[in-house]
């Protein structure tokens, strides 16, 4: 999730979060360095994120209803990100876990934001994170499963990028071996047991249970990924490659400038495609449908 609207001065979050570790300070500090690198890419100033507007919230702790299948968010008028640890102890410790989701807030935070004053609110109501915008006496933004769908891609590939890490390569090469040897194994019903969006795995030695943290937001993802394949497909004359075209995605959503990409969009798939991905925001398998058929 990208951001909580309703809460908005967080006071009780010093009550319901923890102090860091040492550990989770390091991470904070290495993630905004490699997400102000992203920033720099596309010619933007480092934007730092404070370990202290980071709070880390017990499994166990109070946790917003609506955001119970989540593990974090951030506030964008409250300048705060809140990071929720793992419910399973296996995983509760992994520092990998604990960088993917500080990824994922932080680089949110660190797109493209925008704040405005409705006519109808008191209050400074946000507008737009990344290509995900907000329209006045509507609740759910639009072009956020886009955006949701950019910032996981953009997680996935920036939590590798610490592969040599010391603070994480045991744990790669751990889960590198786990996937490795249960790469063709399968459950009693006959499905994979790994589907292959897992970025730490580990086993349980004592009651022999197999533990596993993936990437997220899987129907978001495929969405995305279906819409690079068919642009480059009809602009390999243009794009050296399908990583190229992210690019153009991941340029909108954090600078802000949507133009290029909306016409990217309609150009190589027909005039109106990009109104009508972002009109099928509320129904995500007619919006998967709908990709799919162009």
């Amino acid at each position: 999730m990208a951001i909580l609207k309703i809460y908005q001065n967080f006071s009780e979050l010093f009550f319901f979060a923890r102090e860091k570790t040492p550990e989770e300070l390091e991470i904070i500090s290495i993630v905004n360095d490699e997400t102000n690198d992203l920033r720099r890419k596309y010619n933007l100033s480092d934007l730092n994120i404070s370990p202290k507007n980071v709070y880390v919230v017990p499994h166990d702790n109070w946790w917003p209803k609506e955001l119970e299948d989540g593990g974090g968010y951030f506030s964008p008028q409250g300048q705060f990100m809140v990071v929720r640890e793992a419910g399973a102890k296996q995983i509760r410790k992994s520092r990998l876990f604990f960088a993917n989701k500080v990824f994922h807030e932080m680089l949110e935070f660190k797109f493209y934001n925008a704040l405005r004053k409705y006519k109808n609110s008191s209050s400074t109501d946000v507008h737009r994170i990344g290509l995900r915008f907000y329209e006045e006496g509507r609740e759910k933004s639009l072009l956020g499963n886009l955006s949701e769908a950019i910032v996981e891609e953009l997680t996935i590939t920036l939590l590798n990028k610490l592969r040599d890490n010391p603070l994480f390569k045991k744990e790669f090469e751990i889960s590198d071996k786990i996937k490795e040897y249960l790469a063709d194994k399968k459950t009693v019903e006959g499905n994979p047991l790994l589907n292959g969006d897992e970025y730490y795995v580990t086993f349980d030695k004592n009651d022999s249970t197999l533990w596993k943290a993936q990437a997220e937001r899987v129907q978001e993802r495929k969405i995305l990924n279906k819409l690079i394949e068919r642009i480059y497909q009809r602009n390999n004359d243009r794009f050296k490659n399908e990583r190229e075209v992210f690019d153009v995605f991941v340029k909108a959503a954090i600078t802000g400038r949507i133009i290029r990409l909306g016409r990217l969009i309609d150009k190589t798939l027909g005039k109106g495609a990009f109104k009508q991905i972002t009109g099928l925001e509320d129904d995500i398998d007619k919006q998967e449908e709908f990709v799919d058929s162009i």
